[in-house]
């Protein structure tokens, strides 16, 4: 008898939110400089659109230390083994980390690709 392993969303701390599809927008300068994450946009289930990292799988232990530890939330944008990315803030606001992260974003002439589904994020 062979036993279903999780994976995915399933495998994702409790605090994650699970999107249903997602872009990267570009590189912040300071970011390519170092080699650190992207920025990246992400439509959720629960209707939200959140600007998000890009390029940081943060694993089950480590999501559930951001969210409880900071105001970063983890949300799962397809990753079968359950990691995810952290979201910076909603896109629908006008918060200084959002203008700061949109400015940068223009500084690399960074244009949105077309959004890509996150398979099994109708969850």
């Amino acid at each position: 008898m062979t036993t279903a392993t999780a994976i995915g969303y399933a495998r994702c701390d409790s605090s994650a939110a699970c999107a249903v599809s997602r872009r990267r927008l570009g590189s912040m300068p300071l970011c390519l400089a170092l080699g650190c994450c992207d920025i990246g946009e992400a439509k959720l289930s629960d209707g939200r659109q959140v600007l998000t990292t890009w390029g940081r799988p943060i694993s089950p232990d480590k999501q559930f230390w951001y969210s409880h530890n900071t105001f970063f939330q983890p949300v799962w944008v397809g990753a079968d083994d359950g990691s995810c990315e952290l979201i910076l803030c909603d896109s629908f606001g006008h918060s200084e980390v959002q203008e700061w992260l949109y400015a940068g974003l223009r500084i690399t002439a960074a244009d949105g690709p077309e959004w890509m589904p996150v398979n099994g994020g109708e969850r």
